[in-house]
């Protein structure tokens, strides 16, 4: 489980389930009342919150009647699988590609970009924007863009056009929102 929410409350139930050692039920009462207060006190969701006082409760006084331990271990275990549920349930990104990107940014968006130039590694940014066909001349490129993974933009700043690695980018700006890539895919 990464540092989280489930983390920080698992470690002050650790702490103390640590500090209840003793097997009177009246101790066992008080060590069960003081983990439902910290759960309640956490940012759980109230019904996350629920199940884990009632795995507490449950063990703890499984009868209604003696407290047969303090439940603690039996809280801490359901945490621990509504981390990994939650962990689960999270989706994976989507990966940057040609396509992706095309869709991110429309025909007339201007957008920022970092990326890093292949010639020497250097990070790149650049404020640009697609569709700008108003000033070409000549033929094609020399080169297929499309092959290389290479995105074909209007520099904002220089005036000019320029060709983007897709697989270099690390961050795209549009539309106010802020996209971070590590590792993205050639398709």
């Amino acid at each position: 489980m990464a540092a989280t929410k489930y983390t920080e409350l698992s470690n002050k139930l650790s702490v103390l389930l640590a500090e209840s050692s003793s097997t009177s039920e009246s101790q066992n009462a008080i060590a069960c009342s003081n983990a439902v207060i910290l759960v309640n006190g956490s940012t759980l969701t109230r019904e996350e919150k629920n199940a884990v006082v009632e795995a507490i409760g449950n063990t703890a006084n499984p009868s209604g009647y003696y407290y047969e331990n303090n439940g603690i271990q039996a809280g801490l275990d359901a945490i621990k699988k509504i981390g990994s549920e939650a962990e689960e349930s999270q989706p994976s990104p989507t990966r940057l590609n040609l396509k992706n990107l095309k869709n991110l940014v429309s025909d007339g968006t201007i957008f920022s970009v970092e990326f890093i130039k292949r010639s020497n590694g250097e990070l790149r940014k650049m404020i640009c924007r697609l569709g700008v066909k108003k000033h070409l001349r000549g033929g094609d490129k020399a080169y297929d863009a499309k092959h290389h993974n290479l995105l074909t933009v209007f520099d904002m700043e220089k005036g000019c056009y320029r060709s983007i690695p897709v697989d270099a980018i690390q961050r795209l700006c549009v539309n106010g929102q802020a996209f971070s890539f590590g590792e993205v895919s050639h398709g």
